[in-house]
């Protein structure tokens, strides 16, 4: 039985390491994990509804976004010598004496047309996975369920038609409703642009829950904590929830910049059963001003977790960062932009999906001006 499906014992195992593993090669995060303990005893209904009111007013931002063709890069990184131990008992950490890295670069290109219904999606991504011995170092396989090339367009009318990846090629089976639809998006990994800043990014959500989470949030009920942030227009507030199962305390805590109604960053934390505060994650934001909505320019994650690689469950901490290049928002759309013919064979999903070959010069290395190369 491996780790991921005793992935709560894992994280309390994870508590358990805060204190009772000693080792210099990985170590929780806890730089900035606030201090949970002096919280008031009160806030009131009309200040809790005001804080609430921020994230409302945020979703509607997105509401507005009909049009849109948008290539994201994603790069993940983790390092760790951690191993949790499922065979020999439930959630046992123990120390490696090889060292993993990991690496992966995933590239997303989506383009769609919610007014019409038409949509493609490109998905390519390559994976690094390395061990440290005292031989050498050997490169590993990753999953083999990890999808390299996956690509499908949607029409006018419902008619699908996919390519690529573990997913069988041609023309599938029409969409009679909006389930369908979510489905291919969660099957293709298509990370849910709208649901960026409100919750952990880079899951398919359905719109229905991206709506839960923000009603909940808006509520005012689960608002623990209410502070300024330091920087002039900014506020902290803290949220109560629970994790799936309802057993294990977590909290999340978000900086807004009330000006422009956007988080700056979005931290969460589990309680440990000796009622110490751990770091899980924490999201940094920036954004663009585009079409009279603020769109996502950059997202970058710090986090605690584990990857599953040649059948073992590593952790550690590791970085995640999402980097976004709109070549349009809101702007007419072309049946031609949604043609089965460009995901027809690889090279052509690769050009969709390729920084370079799409021009997308936000996410290209910057160029050295000659004079500086002729210093150097």
């Amino acid at each position: 039985m491996k780790c991921g499906g005793l992935k709560a014992r894992c994280l309390f195992a994870l508590f358990a390491l805060c204190w009772t593993l000693n080792t210099a090669a990985w170590s929780p995060a806890q730089d900035d994990v606030p201090d949970f303990v002096a919280i008031p005893d009160s806030i009131s209904r009309e200040e809790r509804l005001r804080a609430g009111s921020l994230y409302e007013a945020f979703f509607a931002n997105y509401q507005g976004m009909e049009t849109g063709d948008v290539l994201i890069r994603q790069l993940d990184d983790l390092g760790s010598t951690i191993i949790a131990d499922a065979e020999n008992g439930e959630g046992k950490l123990t120390k490696s004496d090889q060292e993993l890295t990991f690496a992966q670069a995933v590239f997303y290109r989506f383009r769609f047309d919610r007014t019409k219904g038409r949509y493609l999606f490109v998905r390519a991504s390559s994976k690094d996975a390395f061990l440290i011995t005292e031989n050498g170092i050997r490169e590993i396989g990753g999953s083999q369920d990890e999808l390299k090339f996956g690509a499908f367009t949607v029409e006018l009318g419902g008619k699908c038609f996919t390519k690529l990846g573990s997913f069988p090629s041609g023309e599938a089976a029409g969409f009679s409703d909006s389930k369908g639809l979510e489905q291919l998006f969660r099957d293709f990994k298509v990370p849910s642009l709208n649901a960026a800043g409100i919750v952990t990014f880079g899951s398919a959500l359905t719109l229905t829950q991206i709506e839960s989470a923000v009603a909940r949030c808006a509520s005012g009920d689960t608002i623990s904590r209410i502070e300024p942030e330091g920087v002039s227009g900014r506020i902290k507030i803290c949220w109560d929830e629970k994790m799936p199962g309802g057993r294990v305390p977590a909290r999340s805590t978000v900086v807004f910049d009330q000006t422009r109604i956007v988080p700056d960053s979005r931290s969460i934390y589990l309680q440990a059963p000796s009622g110490q505060w751990v770091f899980v994650s924490k999201e940094d934001y920036s954004w663009n001003e585009l079409s009279g909505m603020y769109i996502p320019a950059s997202i970058n994650r710090k986090y605690q977790g584990q990857k599953e690689i040649d059948g073992k469950s590593w952790i550690g901490n590791g970085n995640l960062r999402f980097d976004f290049h709109w070549f349009s928002v809101n702007e007419n759309m072309e049946e031609s932009d949604f043609d089965p013919a460009l995901i027809a064979d690889e090279t052509t999903c690769i050009r969709l999906a390729d920084p370079l070959a799409s021009k997308a010069e936000t996410l290209l290395p910057k160029r050295v001006p000659d004079s500086q190369e002729k210093d150097n």
